[in-house]
């Protein structure tokens, strides 16, 4: 079942519902049902030039209700995870009030790949170095994960995150952004310790072979500075500054390192640099480079 914001016509005086499709026995296609009245578009208007955008998170709600109902009432799709898993969401579906999205195990799911290569002791360290005053190693993990399962900013994730998955307690914006200082001056310490633990848990990793690409990211301004710049936009945004960013992985696709470059610089400015401060960092003699396009 979906539910969705209708209108009777596209003219002012056309009337404001929420409509769904249901699917009923001996019928091949969905049915149409409202659901819910709300009067005449322009009378709604008129009391409240928000109304619609007000309905409209009305319907976002119901249908996120409507997947949780899916998941928690349905014992047996739960069979496919681990028993302990299992058990944690069949402890949260006695809770009436719970509501789950079908996707809020992700987090819970990640963990597992996340906890081998043991990032929480590594987080912990620099917190203790740092002086930092919150749990870093929380933190640096819910961001990590929900990056992966759903990419948005740190303000939407530390509202959506605890909401939407099982596992994250994301939510004070101030916490994070003061650990992103934390988390920048260790960058190199941080990219360094990724590449051993992956080197442990996949012994026969090669990094003869490195994918070079570079992708950019637009700020809503126009105001460049030592790195913020007018370049071209792979989103098209021409009109904003932005930042470069280079990545390089591995031939399986696993990142060994990235760099963040002045606005204006394309694939030819950026690929020398960074590939030199990849070898003295990794220690690496040769490449073979591989353009993606």
């Amino acid at each position: 079942m979906h539910y969705r914001l209708g209108f009777s016509s596209k003219l002012e005086n056309s009337s404001v519902y929420i409509e769904c499709s249901v699917r009923k026995p001996g019928v091949n296609h969905p049915i149409r049902e409202i659901v819910k009245r709300f009067g005449k578009k322009k009378d709604l208007l008129a009391q409240d030039p928000l109304a619609l955008e007000k309905i409209q998170r009305e319907v976002d709600e119901m249908n996120r209700k409507c997947k949780g109902r899916q998941l928690v009432s349905s014992p047996s799709s739960l069979k496919s995870l681990s028993s302990d898993l299992s058990t944690l969401l069949e402890s949260q579906s006695l809770d009436k009030q719970a509501v789950f999205e079908t996707r809020s195990a992700g987090c819970l799911i990640l963990q597992r790949l996340y906890d081998q290569l043991k990032f929480d002791a590594k987080f912990d360290y620099i917190k203790k170095c740092s002086e930092f005053r919150y749990d870093l190693a929380k933190i640096a993990k819910d961001l990590i994960l929900l990056r992966i399962l759903n990419p948005a900013s740190k303000r939407r994730s530390s509202i959506e995150g605890p909401r939407h998955y099982l596992g994250v307690e994301l939510n004070n914006l101030d916490h994070i952004y003061k650990s992103l200082d934390v988390l920048s001056k260790h960058k190199t310490d941080i990219i360094r310790y990724w590449n051993r633990q992956i080197g442990k848990e996949v012994p026969e990793r090669d990094t003869s072979v490195c994918l070079y690409d570079i992708t950019t990211y637009a700020f809503e301004s126009t105001n460049a500075d030592d790195l913020r710049d007018f370049g071209y936009s792979k989103d098209k945004k021409f009109n904003e500054v932005q930042v470069v960013m280079a990545l390089a992985a591995d031939k399986d696709g696993l990142p060994l390192d990235y760099g963040l470059y002045k606005g204006n610089q394309g694939e030819g400015a950026t690929m020398v640099p960074f590939v030199d401060e990849l070898k003295k960092k990794f220690n690496i003699k040769s490449f073979t480079y591989n353009f993606c396009i």
